[in-house]
């Protein structure tokens, strides 16, 4: 049996802007579009594990010690979590071939070729933050095993 693969994506604010990154146009999956921070979880590490090094791996950025689920989807065999974070600072380096943008709207996004769906993200996650949460602790819910076994 096939089971999916686990993957993380995520919105990053700060302040009152979220970031948007542009693909390289040779990638495997909407090469050239713009869309969020993410990727599968390893094997050996926790969805806030995979969550932080995601985004740091693609962006330079740390992360507040805050998130918000906002939804999951399924799509070509993945299973992903879209998270709400907030980053320590806007000074963002991209992988090579990389763009970044910070937005400040909804209209903003749609004026670029972006991954099909992540409107939808956006919408959600600033509807939950308008709501102040319901925040969860990243180190809080990063389980590594010297932290649940006994």
């Amino acid at each position: 049996m096939n089971h999916p693969i686990p993957v993380v994506t995520c919105t990053i604010y700060r302040g009152d802007k979220f970031l948007v990154i542009r693909r390289w146009d040779g990638a495997k999956k909407f090469g050239g579009h713009w869309g969020f921070p993410g990727g599968k979880v390893d094997p050996d590490e926790t969805i806030a594990g995979a969550l932080k090094r995601e985004v740091f791996e693609e962006t330079s950025l740390e992360l507040e010690d805050k998130f918000l689920l906002i939804d999951s989807y399924y799509y070509e065999g993945s299973l992903g979590l879209h998270f709400a974070v907030y980053a320590t600072s806007e000074d963002v380096h991209c992988l090579e071939g990389y763009e970044y943008r910070w937005l400040s709207s909804l209209d903003e996004l749609q004026k670029l070729k972006r991954i099909p769906g992540i409107d939808y993200h956006i919408v959600k996650g600033t509807e939950l933050l308008k709501q102040q949460g319901p925040f969860l602790s990243l180190k809080a819910v990063d389980y590594v095993p010297e932290k649940y076994i006994n």
